[in-house]
Formats: C-alpha cells, sequence, structure tokens
C-alpha cells in the first residue's frame, strides 16, 4: 500500500479530484483515504449529516470513487469520529475550562456506537468504497482536559470500533489512524484491535508518525511488539506540524520512507494539501521493495524482493528464521546487498541474490 490522506477541501470539484488523480497516478498511489466530511458538512449524500451547501448536485465521493477506480486506486471513507458531535450535540464533551471551545470530542456513549454503526452502514449501502478509515476514534490528548476518568472509558471506544466492525461485516477494509504514544491518555487501546488471539477489530492500524525528525520515527517503531507489525501500516507527514505546517524538504521526506522501509514496504502520508510536485516527481521514480510469499526450493525461500524493477530472492539457511505466520516479511528487504551478501533479520542470517 502507498496511500495518501485527501481532505473535503481539497476535493470540492470535479476538476480538482481530477487533478489530484492524476497526481496520485503520478506517485503511484494505490490507496486514497478520502475525508467525508468537515467542519462545514459531508462530501457525499447520506442522512445523517448534512451536506456541504455550495457543492449543489456535485457528490465529490462518487466522483472519487469513479476516477480513483478507473486508475487502478482504492478509495477508502476517511470518517472523523469526534467531529461528529459538532451535528450531535448530546454526544459531545468540551476541555477544561481555559481550554479553547473548539476543543471537543465524541461521549462514546452507546448511542453514539449506534450513531457510527449506522453511518458505517448507510455508506457502504450506497457507495462501492474499498474500504472504512477511523479518524479521532479516541479523546484529542490529555492536554485538553478530556481525561478518561471523567468524560469516557477505553471501553467505550473499543465498543465504537466493535460496533462499526459489526455494522460492515468484512465488506470492505477497515483501518484506522492511531496515536502513536500516549494512546492510553486517549483512550485509544488499538494495539487490542489487531493483536494476535483477540477480536480483529479493524484490519490495518496507521500510527500517525508525525515526527519533526526522521529519525525519532524508529523510537515509535521500538514500542510496538513485533507481532503487531503485520496489522500495521506507518503514516507519516509530509510538513511539520508547528505553526504555520512547513512543508518537508525532500531529503527530510525521502529520509522518513527509508525509515520506514526498514520495518514496512506500506505508507501512508499526510497529505495531498501539502505534498510538492517535488515529493510527486520523487515518488514516480521510488521503487520501493515489495515481498511476496515464496516456495521452499533448496533451502528456506522466504519469499521474494522487487527494487528499482530487478527481481529478487531472499532465502535462508537457518530453519529458524522461516516463521509460519510470517510476521517477518514486512522487514526482509529494509539494507540488502544486490550481490548477495549477508543482512540481518530476527537474528538470522538472510541472503538475498537476484533471481534467475
Amino acid at each position: 500500500m502507498r496511500g495518501i490522506w485527501l481532505g473535503a477541501n481539497q476535493a470540492l470539484t470535479e476538476t480538482v479530484i481530477t487533478t489530484q488523480v492524476e497526481r496520485f497516478q503520478c506517485a503511484r498511489i494505490t490507496d486514497v483515504f478520502f475525508e467525508l466530511f468537515g467542519t462545514s458538512g459531508a462530501m457525499y449524500s447520506t442522512i445523517y449529516i448534512p451536506k456541504i451547501k455550495s457543492l449543489g448536485t456535485f457528490d465529490p465521493l462518487s466522483a472519487m470513487i469513479r476516477l480513483g477506480h478507473s486508475a487502478g486506486m482504492r478509495v477508502h471513507g476517511w470518517i472523523h469520529a469526534y467531529w461528529l458531535s459538532q451535528w450531535y450535540p448530546r454526544y459531545e464533551i468540551h476541555g477544561r475550562p481555559g481550554v479553547p471551545s473548539s476543543v471537543y470530542s465524541a461521549d462514546f456513549s452507546a448511542g453514539f456506537q449506534t450513531l457510527m454503526a449506522n453511518i458505517a452502514n448507510d455508506l457502504l449501502s450506497h457507495y462501492q468504497v474499498d474500504g472504512y478509515h477511523h479518524d479521532g476514534i479516541r479523546l484529542p490528548g490529555p492536554e485538553t482536559g478530556l481525561v478518561a476518568s471523567t468524560v469516557s472509558s477505553i471501553a467505550n471506544v473499543t465498543a465504537t470500533v466493535a460496533a462499526v466492525k459489526s455494522a460492515i461485516d468484512s465488506r470492505v477494509t477497515i483501518t484506522a489512524a492511531v496515536r502513536r504514544q500516549g494512546y492510553l491518555d486517549c483512550l485509544q487501546n488499538w494495539p487490542d484491535w489487531i493483536a494476535v488471539g483477540k477480536t480483529k477489530l479493524i484490519d490495518f492500524a496507521i500510527p500517525m508518525c508525525y515526527r519533526d525528525m526522521a529519525k525519532y520515527i524508529l523510537y515509535d517503531f521500538d514500542a510496538w511488539n513485533e507481532t503487531l507489525y503485520p496489522n500495521i501500516v506507518p503514516g507519516i507527514a509530509v510538513m511539520f506540524e508547528t505553526p504555520g505546517y512547513p512543508i518537508k524538504t525532500l531529503m527530510q521526506f525521502k529520509d522518513e520512507l527509508d525509515l520506514c522501509t526498514q520495518h514496512w514496504n506500506d505508507v501512508v502520508m499526510f497529505s495531498a494539501r501539502y505534498m510538492t510536485e517535488e515529493m510527486v516527481n520523487y515518488l514516480c521514480r521510488r521503487d520501493d521493495a515489495t515481498v511476496r510469499m515464496g516456495t521452499r526450493k533448496g533451502g528456506f525461500v522466504l519469499g521474494t524482493a522487487r527494487m528499482d524493477g530487478v527481481n529478487y530472492v531472499v532465502t535462508a539457511d537457518d530453519a529458524a528464521a522461516h516463521t509460519t505466520d510470517w510476521t517477518i516479511a514486512p522487514r526482509l528487504t529494509a539494507h540488502t546487498n544486490r550481490d548477495g551478501s549477508l543482512a540481518m533479520c530476527a537474528g538470522n542470517p538472510i541472503a538475498v541474490w537476484p533471481e534467475g
């Protein structure tokens, strides 16, 4: 997956959406996370949220699905949970005194859980989306004064995710943008949503690794249990989360992508609004390694890698390097030498050889 978040303000006309799709094709985007509503209304027709008035009869989501699918892209409906409360004030909660009134969240009560499930079912009943994407499925943050013990609970947030899962019933892929750190303070116990041995509530978690320096991303990765890796797709930002949102340089952007591919072949980028043409052109040229399950022949063939248009076979002499659940697959091709010299993976020697 090479995904990108596309905000509502960047998709208000068919001409703009067409231009975005053309840029995404150049950048070899596979998945578009399309924002279904902002603060002024919905980007599609639904009985649950008023449509943005300036759109008239135009349906941006329908246009995105039509144009995206014709370009071979998957389109995910991107829903902000805590923004919904502005249209349903009975579920709205605010931060402590002194915090701006714009800081609010949903209470994730039983009524809100039903609302989220109904919105998901309504979306899938009328639109051929390929995925449902949770955002804001948490409190905004402890700094807002929305303290877990006073406004909601981890169980309520998890129950909301479960309600959406039940409504969708495996019809599409379910993903969630999640806090990389401090998630329990926000009532978002997302590792439990994807953990082995538990009921899987989402298909992939997308931790928002929006750090100011690429090297810090590795600290986030190290904090996660490796059993979660197959169900994680890192989310990186193309700009800094500082006043004015300055755009990262191409080298900073490249460094973060390189760090991500030490662990995963997939990434989602935030966002289309800030992505420069220089970044688009770079993504057009970049050929990230992709790993696919191989067949065992003469040793342990762990899979194949494709880099810069060339196929490579990944093998291991040590049987311990072969894992039946394939959890090491996303990490095989981070820093491999094309001459067949050894790399290391999970403490076992891995050899990478040109195919053929």
